[in-house]
């Protein structure tokens, strides 16, 4: 009986480790888009000024 249950924690046990490297993948991928979507661009063109006067 005690293998048994001790083989059940370990099932958990690996099953939980692969859920948490899935979630690192999925962080460290939406992590990766965001700074493409939202790091400004080296600005090509030099900033306008707001006011001509």
């Amino acid at each position: 009986m005690l293998n048994k249950e001790r083989e059940k924690e370990g099932e958990e046990m690996s099953g939980g480790l692969q859920d948490l490297n899935w979630w690192w993948v999925l962080l460290i991928i939406v992590i990766i888009l965001l700074l493409i979507c939202y790091c400004p661009p080296c600005p090509k063109k030099p900033p306008k000024p707001k006011h001509d006067f």
